[in-house]
């Protein structure tokens, strides 16, 4: 696969039980100029299992859960899908603090 440039936004979830600030939601979307389907990405799971999941998806502001769409803007850099999954793959998840949740 060759490499493209990439697009990342930022996916706003509302929260639940109750849509408060503390119980939203937050996701990588990915989008690639070569013409390969979306990716998004995020952190998900309970407490002290949280794990980095990916997967080909539309664009999520279609969601009905969706509160907003964050531009962030294209990758310094041309990037392939596996590079980027490895990339994010590597970050630290904190499992340690309690108050967190992703």
């Amino acid at each position: 696969m060759a490499a493209a440039q990439v697009h990342i936004s930022i996916i706003l979830h509302k929260g639940t039980p109750l849509d408060y600030p503390q119980y939203r939601h937050t996701a990588l979307w990915l989008q690639s100029s070569d013409g390969s389907p979306a990716r998004l990405a995020e952190i998900a799971g309970a407490h002290g299992f949280f794990e980095y999941e990916h997967a080909d998806h539309a664009d999520p502001s279609l969601n009905q859960d969706c509160v907003r769409l964050i531009d962030v803007g294209d990758l310094s850099r041309l990037s392939t899908r596996v590079s980027i999954v490895q990339a994010l793959s590597r970050v630290l998840v904190d499992h340690d603090d309690r108050e967190y949740d992703c």
